[in-house]
Parts: C-alpha cells; sequence; structure tokens
C-alpha cells in the first residue's frame, strides 16, 4: 500500500500558532489528544506522566543545592531523571509510529527516535497539527488507497513533492553521513554545483573555515600568548566575529536549500528552511546532497 507524507513539516510549526503554542509551552496537552485521536489513550497518558516527572525532578535539581546545600543528592536525581528521560524518548517514539501507522506515513523507527529526542516540541507540533485534520480519519485505510488511486483531483489537491530521504534518515547514505558531519565542504559544493550556485557555496565553504580557524585561535593560540584584559578583549572580539560570520553562514544555507527545494519543486518555506539549516545543519546537508545525487543518478 502506498505511504503518504506529512501534511505539515518537522518545522512548519507556525502553521497553527495555538498547536505551535501549546506544543511548546503545554506539551502534555497536544501529546494527551494526539494519543486519543490516534485510539491510544494509555500511551499518551504514560508520555504525559513521564514528561511531568522530568519537569518536576528539573526544577528539584536546581532548587536542592540552594535549599538544602549538599550537590550529591541533586547529583543522583540527575541520574534518575536521565533514566526517565530515556523512558520517555522510547514511548514518545512508539506514539509517533502509531500516528505514521494510523495515517500511513512514510518514515522508520529510527528517524522518528532522532526526531522526538531533538525536536521534541516540534515533533509534537507535527503530530497534533497532522491529526486535527480529519479528512482521512473516517477512511478505512483500504478505502482511501482506492480513493487516491481513482480520483486523480484528490491526488492533485492532497499530494504534495517532499525530499525522497528525511531529515534523518543520514544512515541510508553513511557516506554522505559522514561527509556532511566531519568535512561538511564537499557535500555543500557538490549541492551548490547542482543548483549553478557555486559561488554560494564557496561562500559557505570560506564561512565555515573561518568558524574552525577562530575556534582553534581562541582555544590554543591565544592562552599561550596573551593573559588577563588582553585575552579578554581579543576573545570577546572573536566571538563577534564568529557570531556574525554564523549568521551569515545560516541566511545563505538557507538560500542554497530553497535553491535545491525550487530545482526539485519541493514543498516547503524559507521559515522552515531557516529552522532547519540552524538546528539541524548536518543533516540537512546530508538530505540535500542525497537528494542531489539521486538526481544525477537518474540522468545517467
Amino acid at each position: 500500500m502506498a505511504k503518504t507524507q506529512w501534511r505539515h513539516g518537522i518545522f512548519n510549526c507556525f502553521d497553527d500558532i495555538s498547536t505551535c503554542l501549546l506544543s511548546f509551552l503545554l506539551p502534555c496537552l497536544p501529546i494527551y489528544n494526539t494519543s486519543l485521536q490516534i485510539g491510544n489513550q494509555n500511551l499518551g497518558i504514560l508520555c504525559v506522566i513521564l514528561l511531568t516527572i522530568v519537569y518536576v525532578m528539573n526544577f528539584v535539581i536546581d532548587i536542592w543545592p540552594i535549599v538544602a546545600g549538599s550537590s550529591i543528592i541533586a547529583s543522583v536525581l540527575s541520574i534518575v531523571c536521565l533514566v526517565i528521560i530515556v523512558a520517555y524518548t522510547i514511548f514518545r517514539t512508539f506514539l509517533r509510529i502509531k500516528v505514521r501507522d494510523h495515517k500511513m506515513i512514510d518514515g522508520s523507527g529510527l528517524e522518528d527516535c532522532c526526531l522526538v529526542f531533538w525536536c521534541s516540541c516540534c515533533a509534537t507540533a507535527q503530530e497534533s497539527m497532522e491529526v486535527k485534520n480529519n479528512i482521512i480519519s473516517s477512511i478505512q485505510k483500504l478505502e482511501f488507497a482506492n480513493f487516491v488511486m481513482d480520483s486523480q483531483n484528490y491526488v492533485d489537491q492532497e499530494t504534495v513533492m517532499a525530499f525522497q530521504y528525511g531529515l534523518f534518515s543520514c544512515f541510508d547514505d553513511m557516506k554522505t553521513c559522514l561527509q556532511a558531519t566531519c568535512i561538511p565542504c564537499i557535500p555543500l559544493y557538490r549541492i551548490s554545483s547542482h543548483v549553478k550556485k557555486r559561488s554560494i557555496g564557496a561562500i559557505l565553504i570560506l564561512a565555515l573555515i573561518l568558524i574552525f580557524v577562530i575556534n582553534v585561535v581562541e582555544s590554543y593560540v591565544l592562552p599561550l600568548i596573551f593573559s588577563g584584559k588582553i585575552l579578554n578583549s581579543l576573545m570577546l572580539v572573536l566571538s563577534v566575529v564568529v557570531l556574525i560570520d554564523y549568521l551569515l553562514f545560516i541566511c545563505f544555507r538557507t538560500f542554497l536549500r530553497i535553491k535545491v527545494r525550487n530545482s526539485k519543486s519541493i514543498n516547503g518555506n524559507a521559515m522552515s528552511d531557516c529552522l532547519t539549516v540552524m538546528l539541524c545543519s548536518c543533516c540537512s546537508i546530508a538530505q540535500e546532497a542525497k537528494e542531489v545525487d539521486e538526481t544525477n543518478y537518474s540522468t545517467l
């Protein structure tokens, strides 16, 4: 049976402001509502309980050294909290898998786990917005598949182009994954060459090299040469330079991702692209590199 795609991207939180705010401020509500919509209320309750415990324990850990003056108990509580966070991530991954199965959405358990762990609020908002749409909820899975195949108008309205590889499907191509993480300059230049924007690729590579060089100078060179106020002043200046360089890098990376989407007719928006390259830089580079590589292979 054919799989569909999410109606809202992982960073398209602003498609529904109320859901976005709830997911960031009161995530227990959309999580429980999502579990109700897919008929897994018990799983939703368990996630809500674990999340509430994490919030309470974080508060206790923060104030315990101030109140009791002991950091040993706070350390023990931190370990317990970490275990609960792992358990919460596992059950939240199960809930996201259930949402995908319920809506016949393409994906994998590893990708769901990465999204829940690193982009928890965005994943919660995406799932909540997905189950809000009741167009498919009253149609049985087999009926929906036949409906999609028989109604071309419905397909044109509901189906949108998406990246062939998910944002966290890095392990589909280990070589590209390692390049994007360890040597991002190589896939960046490959991507920019594909969309005929090599000048942007060159700017991004220079920005990355500058950030790397400044970090090395700050960490290993300046402390050996200077000290005191002079060292602090130089560190402050270099930090400002790195910040400006990073902001420019994000801008040009966003522009490059937009060019990739336009060249492949992929659905999305500039806000989603900016958040993706800012919060998941390596994963976005790997995703775009695999996308353009797939195009190059298909033309051979």
